[in-house]
């Protein structure tokens, strides 16, 4: 969507100071987490390297998982990787749904 207009709004230092902290603290430009925050969403902090790096390694071992499942010869055995590396997968993808998507807030405007 292309936007057109253009809203400008007056702060004191602090005021700026904290929407600016707010902003880096979720990833965001400023401009992102005043438009979030009209549609009604508390937008999230972003994690820290350890997050992605736990992430990382969740995706190596579903990866891992599925190698071991291809190696097999059972068809029991290779049913077993496969159902593990999917579950480790369901994981990882409800972590980064609860950790990096916004919430929509509580609160409505009227």
């Amino acid at each position: 969507m292309k936007r057109t207009i253009k809203k400008q709004v007056w702060m004191n230092k602090a005021e700026a100071q904290d929407l600016q902290k707010k902003a880096k603290k979720a990833c965001m430009t400023e401009a992102r987490l005043i438009r979030m925050l009209l549609e009604g969403y508390n937008p999230p902090v972003a994690p820290d390297d350890r997050f992605y790096d736990a992430m990382d390694e969740m995706r190596k071992a579903s990866e891992r998982l599925e190698g071991f499942a291809k190696a097999t010869a059972s068809d029991a055995e290779r049913e077993k990787y496969h159902n593990a590396a999917c579950e480790l997968l369901r994981i990882q993808n409800e972590l980064e749904k609860k950790f990096l998507l916004p919430r929509e807030s509580d609160f409505k405007w009227q």
